[in-house]
């Protein structure tokens, strides 16, 4: 029998690829019965296991020294004699974490719980706690345990009088299964936190400009978009306002300096902005987001009104004005910004930014190095622009310019001295823009030297 056990044990579960598979034990088996016999037989078999000495040395002189290392198989038995008995055994081991591989629980036990009474508070604390039940032939049959118990992986029948071997292996596998599901949910808990931490660094690189850490524009829009909707249910003198931040000059950082230097000068700008829009005790949870190139806009959260917005963004395009070390040289930027508050006029998070970025280009024909807060007049002087822009492209390109010659005279002695000649519009069409205005718009978009040239 010792033979046929140890034999058994090596080879029917696997042998020593399985032993290296399983912890070195001991596996915990819990005996629940009210006979003090049946404990005993118990034991026997779980804790006076034969030795594998002998196997080990015929193995090792034959396959050398591998077999040798896989761990020893052991047993620690606990007894319960009662339902109750056993419910606190396995409290007690789940607060120790050592739980129980097994448990094999007899099916009557008076005074107490039965047998299937006792399963199921066992498994209201340990769901895992595998379990062999002990019956008689005369107790219920499997369809009917099924009934009570339902249909489970974690139950096992056990016929009185039990085999040895069968018990054996029951309690081996039985425990082994414990501890694969243990290590398979630990093995789950891990996989599960790598994919949390890598849903959590895509969505970071999906919210986030890669180039200076900030929010990026759509997401700042979404950001921008929930507060409107909040700031509508709301009552209060507070208010809300998106700040449009763009950099004066930036394009002469690039072209001098590269376009590192200016990759470099936007993430120290943004620094900046974060920094000190988050230690303003005027701003209530700001929100810094990168539009695009080297335009930034601000979330200004529940201020007491538009002179501390004000404030707010005059102090950040000092901060801005500050020098910069880009690469060990200094460098210095300015910014113009447009102040834009929400109302109940602001349709949407696209619209308060378009707002904001008229008063930031307003600013900028001001001198930059400004802020302004928007009003209705400046979209309709920006418009006003696109339009005598776009007029002036077209008769530009069909040459519809007509010059107008003005004699100039000298009022010493009424001579005519020469010729002065004047680009007027093109004739014909209504609301025909003056000089000074088209000519000012020719300058700022490009257009004068061609015009010139014409």
């Amino acid at each position: 029998m010792r033979g046929l056990l140890s034999t058994i044990l090596t080879r029917c579960c696997g042998g020593a690829d399985f032993m290296q598979r399983v912890s070195s034990g001991p596996y915990r088996i819990l005996i629940v019965d009210d006979s003090p016999s049946i404990h005993e037989d118990f034991r026997r078999v779980f804790e006076s296991l034969p030795s594998l000495s002998a196997l080990d040395t015929a193995e090792q002189g034959l396959f050398g020294d591998e077999s040798s290392r896989r761990p020893r198989i052991t047993f620690e038995v606990t007894s319960a004699y009662q339902g109750t008995e056993a419910l606190t055994r396995v409290m007690e081991a789940l607060q120790r974490k050592r739980p129980f591989g097994a448990a094999f629980v007899d099916m009557r036990m008076p005074p107490g719980w039965n047998g299937i009474e006792t399963i199921r508070e066992l498994w209201n604390v340990d769901p895992d706690l595998q379990v062999v039940l002990c019956t008689a032939y005369s107790d219920y049959q499997w369809d009917e345990l099924l009934d009570r118990l339902g249909v489970t992986d974690r139950l096992l029948l056990l016929k009185k009088p039990f085999d040895r071997i069968e018990a054996l292996l029951m309690g081996l596998a039985l425990s082994e299964k414990r501890e694969w599901i243990t290590a398979a949910r630990a093995h789950m808990a891990r996989l599960e936190e790598r994919v949390r931490e890598r849903t959590a660094a895509l969505q970071y690189q999906a919210e986030t400009d890669r180039l200076t850490g900030l929010t990026n524009r759509e997401v700042f829009l979404q950001l921008l978009q929930k507060r409107i909707e909040t700031v509508r249910q709301r009552s209060g003198d507070s208010i809300d306002a998106v700040l449009f931040i763009d950099l004066d000059d930036f394009k002469i950082v690039n072209d001098t300096l590269g376009h590192a230097a200016g990759d470099e000068l936007l993430r120290q700008v943004a620094r900046r902005l974060r920094s000190n829009t988050r230690h303003d005790l005027r701003v209530s949870r700001p929100v810094c987001g990168r539009l695009g190139g080297d335009e930034f806009a601000v979330l200004l959260e529940e201020l007491s009104g538009v002179e501390p917005a004000q404030h707010v963004a005059q102090r950040l395009l000092q901060v801005l004005q500050q020098p910069y070390d880009i690469f060990g040289r200094s460098v210095r930027v300015r910014a113009s910004a447009g102040l834009a508050v929400v109302d109940d006029r602001c349709p949407d998070a696209a619209e308060l930014v378009r707002r904001a970025d008229v008063a930031m280009y307003e600013a900028k024909e001001e001198g930059k190095g400004r802020v302004l807060l928007f009003d209705e007049a400046m979209s309709q002087r920006l418009w006003r622009r696109v339009e005598v822009e776009q007029r002036l492209r077209v008769a530009l390109q069909e040459q519809r310019f007509r010059l107008a010659y003005q004699p100039v005279v000298d009022l010493n002695n009424l001579h005519l001295t020469h010729y002065e000649a004047l680009l007027r519009w093109p004739p014909g069409e209504d609301e025909s823009p003056l000089p000074g205005e088209f000519l000012s718009v020719a300058r700022q978009c490009g257009l004068i030297e061609s015009i010139g040239n014409w």
